[in-house]
């Protein structure tokens, strides 16, 4: 099949590419020309035009076809590489998702240890006199200091209202609360 015939096939056939923005005399002289292989004079006789003019009238008209294959192409290729970037993208939404439910459940696996686990007294920062105080009360643990009360607290000897502060205040900052 030669190119004429081809590119009339493609143009007008296959409706792969939207004609819409040639004009009606430039249809008709690249389908006249391509399709029915008439010649410039030919085609000129028909629609009362010179020869040169209806060269430059198809000329025009492919010279709009080839724009609009080339645009095609180049949004093609757009539409690829868009595709491309967003399959890359939800790979990667994906897997930082499963991160973050790996990482929330190592903390609640933290939280769970951290509940479940002894931790010592002599670890929180407390001053020698506060701890003397707690061991006074068998207190070695963080989770055995949240049974204290202010009462047994205040009932030590030599343990001042600053001792009671300092220890009602580090208790509050491992998140328990003395009452």
């Amino acid at each position: 099949m030669d190119k004429g015939k081809w590119l009339k096939i493609l143009l007008f056939d296959t409706k792969l590419l939207d004609n819409s923005f040639l004009s009606e005399k430039e249809i008709f002289c690249i389908k006249s020309h391509l399709g029915d292989e008439k010649s410039f004079h030919q085609i000129g006789r028909e629609i009362e035009l010179t020869d040169e003019r209806v060269r430059q009238i198809i000329e025009n008209g492919l010279g709009k076809v080839f724009l609009a294959t080339k645009n095609f192409i180049a949004k093609n290729y757009l539409l690829q590489k868009t595709l491309t970037e967003k399959e890359a993208l939800e790979k990667e939404i994906r897997e930082l998702r499963k991160r973050v439910t790996t990482e929330e459940y190592s903390i609640r696996e933290l939280e769970l240890t951290f509940d479940e686990k002894i931790i010592p007294i002599q670890g929180t920062l407390f001053s020698v006199r506060a701890l003397n105080a707690l061991k006074q009360l068998n207190i070695g643990s963080v989770n055995q200091l949240a049974r204290v009360t202010i009462e047994q607290l205040t009932s030590i000897n030599k343990v001042g209202a600053k001792t009671i502060n300092e220890i009602v205040n580090r208790a509050e900052e491992l998140g328990i609360r003395i009452k």
